[in-house]
């Protein structure tokens, strides 16, 4: 493997992490905007039948759309990201 493929093959993976970070926003986006909408007690059974998703992905998606990232930190990935926040670093700049 030549330092070219290794390039390439980082590229791809970021460009993954990248796309990664924007989908998790935009459904935590809409997550927010349905919870909204829900009556006390329903947004669980909600979840659980017509999401696919965990409850706790659910809740980190919201809270990515609900954090100002600055765009350049997508690289990073969804789950360093959080680790990030959790760790009180400030990527809103």
């Amino acid at each position: 493997m030549t330092k070219i493929d290794v390039t390439i093959i980082q590229n791809l993976v970021n460009q993954i992490k990248i796309s990664n970070v924007k989908r998790a926003i935009e459904v935590g986006k809409e997550l927010t905007r349905i919870k909204a909408t829900l009556n006390r007690g329903e947004w669980i059974p909600f979840i659980e039948s017509s999401v696919g998703l965990s409850k706790r992905t659910c809740q980190n998606y919201m809270f990515l759309y609900n954090q100002p990232i600055q765009e350049k930190h997508y690289i990073h990935g969804t789950e360093e990201i959080m680790k990030m926040i959790r760790e009180g670093h400030d990527l809103s700049v």
